[in-house]
């Protein structure tokens, strides 16, 4: 569980990353070929939370204020027809605050970045 604001509100976030999960046995139990979850809860000034994002992605981190899963193919801009999920290449894109919809989704793949 990783803490921060991330949409700028002076309000703790939260992400849950089920990829970080430690399962001795059972290392791919949270995940799959499209990496495991991520859930985003945007905290509240009334102590509560709401989910406003979930998705998959091979590993999340916060980095500037801004909260980045690694994800691959399509949502890095690449044109995946007739491709194995193999042969995508991967990036870390940003999510991004729409606070007029009250919710995460990603920053547009301009602001996706290689992975190091």
């Amino acid at each position: 569980l990783r803490v921060a604001d991330l949409n700028g509100d002076g309000v703790t976030d939260w992400v849950l990353d089920e990829g970080a999960y430690v399962c001795e046995g059972a290392a791919s139990l949270f995940g799959g070929s499209g990496g495991s979850q991520v859930s985003v809860w945007a905290g509240r000034r009334d102590g509560g939370a709401s989910e406003p994002f979930t998705h998959g992605a091979f590993g999340a981190e916060i980095d500037g204020g801004r909260l980045w899963l690694m994800v691959g193919g399509e949502m890095c801009g690449q044109k995946t027809a007739g491709l194995a999920r193999a042969e995508y290449e991967g990036c870390r894109r940003p999510l991004a605050w729409d606070a007029r919809a009250g919710r995460f989704d990603f920053a547009p793949v301009s602001d996706a970045r290689p992975l190091e």
